[in-house]
C-alpha cells in the first residue's frame, strides 16, 4: 500500500520528523528555529498571504 513517498513524516511523542529530501538541485528539510526570521517576513507578506491565510499573520502566529 502506497510507495516509499506515501509516509511522508513520522510522528515520536509530541514531535513530527519530517524526511529531508534531496536531488542534485534542491534540498527540503523540516524547519529549525533560526528559520523564524524568513518564516516570519514570508507569512507576513500581503501578496504570499492572499491565498492561504487570507491575510498577514503576526510573529507569534507564524511558528504554530
Amino acid at each position: 500500500m502506497g510507495g516509499p513517498c506515501a509516509i511522508w513524516a513520522v510522528r515520536y511523542g509530541d514531535v513530527m520528523h519530517a524526511p529531508i529530501l534531496t536531488t542534485p538541485r534542491l534540498t527540503l528539510r523540516p524547519h529549525r528555529a533560526d528559520d523564524l526570521d524568513a518564516c516570519v517576513e514570508l507569512w507576513q507578506d500581503p501578496v504570499v498571504t492572499r491565498h492561504t491565510s487570507e491575510r498577514p499573520l503576526p510573529r507569534q502566529d507564524v511558528w504554530r
